[in-house]
């Protein structure tokens, strides 16, 4: 193998190609190694030469060229240095803090990243022990800890958070991620990996999960709001419904008791005491609807609307004069039955009770959208003024005077309670003396075609 490796070394350093004879070798028995070198158009002649004058050394020569290993180790070489370039380009350009520590924890590589992370320049880091060695003695050895009960178990780790000291003093937040570093024997030499800075992220997170804490609790103390609302709701409701139900009945026995001897302003103010009356208890009614709206959950159905808008005009019961028409086939909807009762009915008896004309006209009807189903009642009455278009849909917000006619102002504001509640929306659309439609909309998974 001598005679290979001179070859090859004489090839490599002047070359020229060469081939190696061995003539006589030690590893054989013989006294002596001897080769021949040459070109390899002359290595023949060379030996038939020296073994016709030496007729003593049996001819059992063997050749050798090793030139091409060192061509290969050559090759070898450049695709290190070309992987080791890749991989600093890598380290340099990527977001993330490359770096690999020794079994002792010592840093014998760091990505130039570190820097712009942490502060510190590479060289700064090289031979220090871990980031804990730039920290306060308090945090080093909880760090310290962590990080060797890591290396412990030998295995790889991925997205570990931990805080780290910048140069200059602040907290940078750090995502590690590393994978061991093993001989061929399989001994843990090291580790190898990455950081990812996620200071700002782990702030946001931090401010989102006190945000969500903070809705919580509001949500929490809204719950409490709405019930105690409701029970006060409902206490109101009952401790003046009585006396009020009582004046009402008593002001109906004065007022048929004594009607001989009331004459025709005192039966007036009767009347106007008995509408009074109504209308509160009207009004305590309306409270109650519009507080349990949301509350009274019973089961969703289908529910054919034509089939429902024919139970709800029956009971509306229409004057003679107002006539209702539904324009075309209408969508299956799936909703709470009452919901869904209470926006048509509420609608149409709106429209009933604000007719002024010698003969009415409603008419209801839908539209397929490209996110939900439009619904409309359209009525021919005296129509609104734009400017009342929002007030209309507070409660207990009427237009006309009470005076003129005992309305609640509730029917509105519980139809557009209970379409925001299914996720629609509900406007207005009129023109003084003209009339006016109302539109409404509910999502297509709350409506399936007919």
């Amino acid at each position: 193998m001598n005679a290979g490796y001179s070859s090859g070394w004489c090839e490599e350093s002047f070359g020229i190609p060469l081939v190696a004879s061995e003539i006589t070798c030690k590893a054989r028995g013989d006294s002596a190694c001897r080769f021949i070198m040459a070109h390899p158009s002359r290595i023949a002649h060379y030996l038939q030469a020296y073994l016709r004058s030496h007729p003593e050394i049996p001819d059992n020569t063997m050749f050798y060229r090793t030139g091409g290993f060192f061509q290969e180790f050559r090759q070898a070489q450049e695709a290190l240095r070309k992987s080791e370039e890749r991989f600093e380009q890598v380290a340099e350009n990527a977001g993330d803090w490359i770096w690999e520590v020794n079994i002792e924890g010592l840093y014998t590589y760091s990505s130039p990243v570190v820097e712009k992370i942490l502060g510190y320049r590479p060289e700064e880091l090289v031979g220090k022990k871990y980031f804990y060695d730039f920290f306060a003695s308090e945090m080093k050895e909880k760090l310290k800890k962590a990080a060797f009960g890591v290396f412990a178990r030998k295995e790889g780790f991925r997205c570990l958070i931990n805080p780290n000291m910048h140069k200059n003093g602040s907290i940078v937040i750090l995502e590690t991620t590393g994978t061991p570093i093993v001989d061929n024997k399989g001994n843990l030499c090291g580790y190898r990996g990455a950081d990812r800075d996620i200071t700002e992220r782990k702030r946001a997170e931090d401010t989102l999960e006190k945000l969500n804490k903070e809705l919580k609790a509001t949500a929490e103390q809204l719950m409490q709001s709405n019930l105690e609302l409701r029970n006060f709701a409902h206490i109101v409701a009952h401790d003046l419904k009585a006396p009020l139900r009582a004046i009402g009945i008593l002001a109906y026995m004065l007022s048929t008791d004594y009607a001989d001897k009331l004459d025709g302003e005192g039966q007036k103010q009767f009347k106007l005491l008995l509408g009074r009356t109504k209308r509160m208890s009207n009004l305590i009614d309306g409270i109650l609807q519009y507080v349990e709206i949301k509350h009274s959950k019973s089961k969703e159905e289908k529910f054919e609307l034509n089939a429902l808008l024919s139970e709800i005009i029956d009971n509306v019961r229409p004057p003679a004069n107002i006539e209702v028409t539904v324009e075309n086939e209408l969508p299956v909807v799936v909703c709470e039955r009452a919901h869904i009762t209470d926006i048509f009915h509420n609608l149409i008896s709106n429209a009933i009770q604000y007719m002024d004309k010698t003969k009415g006209e409603i008419t209801v009807g839908s539209s397929e959208e490209a996110e939900c189903w439009k619904f409309y009642v359209a009525d021919n009455g005296p129509g609104i003024k734009e400017k009342y278009f929002e007030k209309i849909f507070q409660v207990f917000q009427t237009l006309q005077p009470r005076d003129e006619m005992e309305a609640v102002g509730i029917a509105l504001p519980i139809v557009k309670k209970i379409v925001e509640m299914y996720g629609g929306k509900i406007w207005l659309e009129s023109e003084v003396g003209k009339g006016s439609t109302f539109f409404f909309t509910l999502p297509k998974q709350k409506v399936v075609p007919a």
